[in-house]
């Protein structure tokens, strides 16, 4: 009977799937938990990637010139002690000790930081299958450049610009001039100085090599024979162009051409500086010749002036074959923009009343001398000047200039894209300087920046925290990895 209990008892096959139950269960207790381990570990991931990544932001942003060291092993070691302090800032980083690992490229114009960190933890789960830890590891790179950079600084002396506001314009401009360029940036940054009131005086040396017709020695500035040349960003150097008459409109010196003139293609702070000193306010207002010559001294087409510059020793010769293409990747072009009223009227004298020397051509030197001083009126418009750019006078109301229409070609001429990509060939920061925000010229120069953002409304005070900002802005930071 005993032999016969046992036997059944060995051929029930009734509790067989408890084993079975049993193993499963076991499975799913450690698969459950490797998910856990896995989940703790991507959470650690996580945090170390975040730590990294502003630890090189920070590291790559920071100035070069304040780096200890001046080889690149001393450079390199101190921004790895710089990278390693930001992580170790993060309590969690700080207590796991991960291992830190720093490369960093130095040059003249750019700085590329790339960190990586590993640091082991334990598990929970994992070492019922043999899995006692699992490494936690995180790579970020980060690069500051501010590139090749072509710059126009498009600045408004007129008449409204009086007492602070042009010594404040000046101290602005200054500092933009100190912050853009530097020991480290000056071998790959220029910048063209265009002060406007009316017109752009060229200055003599540089109006020669346009194709101008020269006939007095008073000032520089030059005519657009034609509307459409404010739909494109060329000037010819080719082209003839006519020499603007000398002509002081009740108020000067000099008013329809001001007294400073274009300063092209620098990357001499003291020169720049000292151009921009001899900035003086008075005369009408022409944003949109100040712009078409900013604009025009980005364009390859000036290629041949500044070539001609560098020989005739007056330009860098490290900025030979500049501005450079459009759709050349490593560089920036950029127009900072100012002013501090809408276009007004641009005054002209007729020919026959310009001469009163009876000299032929009238166009002569002669007839600048007589009219050196004298100033004309705007009630002699009707038989001594020709008046454009004018109010529209069949609606006054309505601040509309033909002028504003010559602005807004320009400037949307210089944001068209760059074919095959989704830049525009000029990027266009603007500041309005103490107007009202609504007015015209508020309205105007919002239009002609490339982006909100960079439209800057400012009032007396301000001005230099705009260039400040501007400075910032162009020497952009990004991610790499």
């Amino acid at each position: 009977m005993r032999l016969f209990k046992t036997k059944r008892y060995l051929d029930d096959e009734g509790g067989a799937i408890s084993a079975f139950v049993l193993v499963m269960f076991l499975t799913m207790i450690v698969g459950g938990g490797m998910g856990i381990d896995f989940m703790y570990h991507e959470s650690e991931r996580a945090e170390l990637q975040d730590a990294l990544d502003r630890g090189v932001l920070a590291s790559a942003s920071f100035e070069i010139e304040n780096y200890e060291g001046t080889t690149e092993a001393q450079r390199t070691a101190f921004i790895a002690a710089r990278v390693e302090s930001y992580l170790r800032s993060n309590n969690l980083i700080a207590r796991r000790n991960p291992n830190i690992n720093v490369v960093s490229t130095i040059s003249a114009n750019s700085r590329r930081i790339s960190v990586t960190g590993t640091y082991d933890i334990d598990t929970f789960f994992l070492k019922l299958v043999g899995i006692n830890s699992l490494t936690v590891s995180g790579t970020s790179a980060a690069e500051t450049s501010t590139r090749e950079l072509e710059i126009s600084l498009i600045l408004d002396n007129s008449g409204s610009m009086y007492g602070d506001k042009i010594i404040d314009l000046i101290s602005s401009a200054n500092n933009f001039v100190d912050l853009m360029i530097t020991p480290e940036t000056r071998d790959f940054t220029t910048i063209s100085l265009i002060p406007f009131t009316a017109s752009v005086n060229l200055g003599a040396d540089f109006a020669s090599y346009y194709n101008v017709n020269i006939w007095h020695d008073y000032s520089y500035c030059v005519q657009f024979p034609q509307e459409s040349a404010f739909n494109v960003t060329s000037i010819s150097s080719t082209d003839p162009y006519q020499q603007i008459q000398h002509l002081q409109h009740h108020g000067g010196p000099h008013a329809v051409c001001p007294s400073a003139t274009v300063l092209p293609f620098s990357n001499d702070p003291i020169a720049l500086k000292a151009a921009i000193g001899t900035m003086i306010n008075g005369g009408n207002t022409s944003t949109w010749a100040g712009m078409k010559w900013g604009v025009a001294l980005l364009d390859p087409g000036t290629r041949p002036v500044v070539n001609a510059l560098i020989a005739d020793n007056k330009v860098d010769p490290i900025f030979a074959n500049r501005p450079a293409a459009w759709n050349d990747s490593t560089t920036t072009k950029i127009v900072v923009l100012m002013t501090d009223g809408k276009n007004t009227e641009l005054f002209s004298m007729e020919p026959n009343v310009y001469n009163q020397t009876g000299t032929t051509p009238w166009r002569s030197q002669a007839n600048a001398d007589y009219w050196d001083g004298r100033r004309v009126n705007e009630g002699d418009a009707d038989d001594v000047l020709t008046i454009t750019n004018f109010i529209d006078e069949d609606d006054p109301s309505n601040n509309r200039y033909e002028g504003d229409a010559r602005l807004i070609n320009i400037c949307n001429a210089a944001k068209v894209d760059i074919p095959g990509t989704d830049r525009d060939r000029i990027i266009v920061y603007t500041i309005v300087f103490d107007v009202p925000e609504g007015e015209n010229a508020y309205m105007r120069m919002q239009d002609c920046a490339s982006s909100v953002s960079r439209f800057y409304h400012v009032s007396a005070g301000d001005l230099n925290s705009a260039f400040t900002q501007i400075a910032g802005s162009i020497n952009r930071l990004r991610l790499v990895d």
